[in-house]
């Protein structure tokens, strides 16, 4: 989570962004859920047609590689799934017309790179220890 959040700061001094958008990306590292997220009332962006060109080709792809690993399900093709429309998110983000203003802008890419950061930490930590693993 901090590696996120640290990116969205350094994407964000980069982009020299304002004040509600360090805000808005700060509130957003700390959100656990979607309902949390709904309670801002931040629109999503519209996908852009260049995002939603890989998007498009995800599954076809997946089936494809699945069809030819013997119909067998690869776990690494759904997170490669999810984090594609999370980065279809972000690029939309900043490269279309985006009207919910800064701190919506800043809340949503934290809220994006939390959720791919999560991905590959879960995606790590059960390769390490196995998917039927308990913290109790």
């Amino acid at each position: 989570m901090k590696t996120a959040f640290v990116s969205a700061l350094l994407t964000a001094s980069a982009l020299a962004m304002s004040p509600e958008f360090l805000q808005g990306a700060e509130t957003g590292i700390f959100l656990g859920d979607e309902t949390q997220f709904k309670d801002y009332s931040c629109a999503m962006p519209v996908v852009a047609p260049e995002a939603k060109m890989y998007l498009d080709m995800i599954t076809p792809f997946k089936g494809m590689i699945e069809g030819m690993n013997q119909g067998k399900h690869i776990a690494a093709l759904d997170t490669l799934s999810q984090v594609t429309k999370q980065l279809a998110i972000l690029y939309s983000l900043f490269y279309t017309e985006y009207d919910g203003g800064d701190f919506c802008k800043g809340l949503i890419l934290s809220k994006e790179l939390a959720t791919i950061a999560m991905t590959f930490g879960r995606n790590i930590f059960s390769g390490f220890f196995g998917e039927q693993t308990s913290a109790v």
